[in-house]
């Protein structure tokens, strides 16, 4: 059998279908955020006329929490589907490329199985990462992914760079002004 894509993305329909995979009786451990969760990998907004509005209020009611990976989304089609994870009190993970994807799913499944060494440990991969999260305003998710890189790599400007650009977004000068020393040496 093959796929043939339709160039639609219903999204709604799709978490209609995922609801169904939880019931009231589905267990759930204490203190676990990873219980009852959805990642949903979107490339683009509801295209099939689903309420996004109704249906993250479902999630909710449910206990299912949504998270959301963009992949190569703009900014109008990341407001569209914004309830769904902060409603449900998911996140928002902004994957930009093929390498963005792989990194930003590795993490999420290093968070639901408790493994660690899942993520990515190339430089470059995590800066173009960061550089997505931070194009997305994400400025925390980029620090971290920097962080990370530069331990990889100590020596890479760019990462430097980006990083004082990043704390510099978030108002803090201080650690703006040593990322940037650091890009500059």
């Amino acid at each position: 059998k093959s796929i043939t894509p339709k160039g639609y993305t219903p999204i709604v329909y799709s978490l209609q279908q995922a609801m169904k995979d939880f019931s009231s009786s589905t267990p759930k451990l204490l203190n676990s955020p990873t219980q009852n969760s959805i990642i949903l990998v979107t490339d683009g907004e509801e295209t099939c006329n689903g309420n996004i509005q109704q249906i993250a209020e479902e999630l909710k009611k449910a206990g299912i929490t949504v998270h959301v990976v963009g992949y190569q989304i703009s900014g109008k089609e990341r407001a569209t589907i914004e309830p769904l994870y902060t409603l449900t009190g998911g996140q928002y993970f902004d994957a930009g490329s093929k390498e963005g994807l792989e990194v930003v799913l590795n993490q999420l499944a290093s968070a639901a199985t408790g493994k660690k060494g899942l993520a990515s440990t190339d430089p470059e991969v995590l800066y173009r990462t960061a550089l997505a999260q931070f194009n997305s305003k994400n400025y925390a998710g980029a620090i971290k992914l920097l962080e990370k890189a530069s331990e990889l790599n100590p020596n890479d400007p760019k990462l430097h760079e980006l990083l004082g650009r990043s704390y510099e977004a978030l108002e803090n000068p201080s650690e703006a002004l040593k990322e940037f020393e650091l890009a500059v040496k």
